[in-house]
């Protein structure tokens, strides 16, 4: 029966198991091989013995390159010596799909080398961990919007027309005819709440700016939603609740990815209730900290970081003048 590498600590001593994985290194030690067998749940090191395992596994073990496919049947040894303090004694290996050329990342490579080979790095132990938080991220939140009675909703990624500043569109010919990658779905789901009241997507938006800054992506997924019948307290308590319940869900399942990235959410910061300032309160606190700040500018992202700053969870900002927003801002 096959096992992944996060089951095997609950297998007993002798236990016959079958595992499957990609080789991350190999030692070897005269008629001994250790294989560090890595899966999607983790590593296990697998103990290729002769004597134990037949010649022809032995001798595959003692030449296989990293990052070729195997599977492995053998028994299961609770070794403290061992990562994980466990280890999979092989009597047989299976080449399943083996590497054509060495591993070429090493220590120390710079992040256009890592780049030029992200097929392979994101097999790296924090890259992994980094995916399967942001799996768990957006886990969170469909289960969210559903709990709460939103219906998921795909939007077109190819528009005809733009939902913000033109000036960033991504334009597609589209069989002759001028046509746009989308910055949001806004305007579909404000047609959608008409039939299914509350709404919400997870889908990538496209912007053509330069990633100089997390605030500047060609590309980024964007987590939009919509609700009929609502005023702005309630706009309000659903994003709080929203932000709330993914950080709080994603610290608890990711936990072991956090780990290995030496990373720990502070889940206090998200705790409701968030504060609630309005537009002339901002302006008050900006002018405290050196900004000429008259009535009537927008708030930036310069603005937005000094706000910020003074609160230790986040914060809302509301009545601005009717003049500094767009229409769809406006309630």
């Amino acid at each position: 029966m096959r096992r992944r590498a996060e089951e095997l600590h609950k297998c007993s001593d002798g236990e016959e198991v079958e595992v499957w994985g990609w080789v991350r290194n190999r030692r070897r030690h005269g008629r001994l091989v250790f294989i560090d067998l890595r899966d999607s749940t983790g590593v296990v090191q697998v103990a290729v013995k002769g004597g134990v395992a037949d010649d022809e596994s032995l001798e595959k073990a003692s030449s296989i390159k990293k990052e070729s496919a195997i599977k492995v049947w053998g028994y299961v040894v609770h070794d403290p010596r061992a990562p994980g303090g466990v280890e999979v004694r092989c009597r047989r290996l299976e080449v399943v799909g083996e590497s054509l050329e060495d591993y070429p990342l090493r220590k120390g490579m710079g992040a256009k080398t890592l780049y030029d080979y992200r097929h392979l790095y994101i097999r790296s132990p924090k890259v992994t961990a980094l995916l399967k938080i942001r799996s768990n991220l957006v886990g969170a939140v469909h289960e969210f919007f559903r709990s709460r009675g939103f219906y998921e909703v795909d939007c077109p990624t190819i528009i005809t027309a733009a939902v913000e500043g033109g000036a960033t569109l991504f334009e597609v010919n589209y069989f002759g005819s001028k046509a746009y990658l989308t910055q949001s779905v806004q305007f579909y789901q404000e047609a959608a709440i008409y039939s299914l009241e509350k709404v919400y997507s997870v889908q990538p938006s496209f912007r053509a700016e330069k990633s100089r800054t997390t605030r500047h992506l060609t590309e980024f997924w964007h987590v939009e939603a919509e609700l009929a019948f609502a005023d702005i307290e309630t706009l309000m308590s659903v994003i709080e609740d929203l932000v709330s319940y993914v950080v709080t869900r994603t610290a608890e399942v990711s936990e072991k990815e956090l780990g290995i990235l030496g990373k720990k959410i502070r889940t206090e910061e998200a705790e409701k209730p968030f504060y609630r300032i309005k537009y002339e309160e901002a302006l008050g606190i900006l002018r405290k900290h050196g900004v000429d700040a008259e009535w009537g500018i927008d708030i930036g992202a310069d603005e937005e970081r000094i706000i910020s700053m003074q609160f230790d969870r986040p914060v809302f900002l509301t009545h601005f003048p009717r003049e500094v927003k767009a229409f769809y801002h406006r309630l």
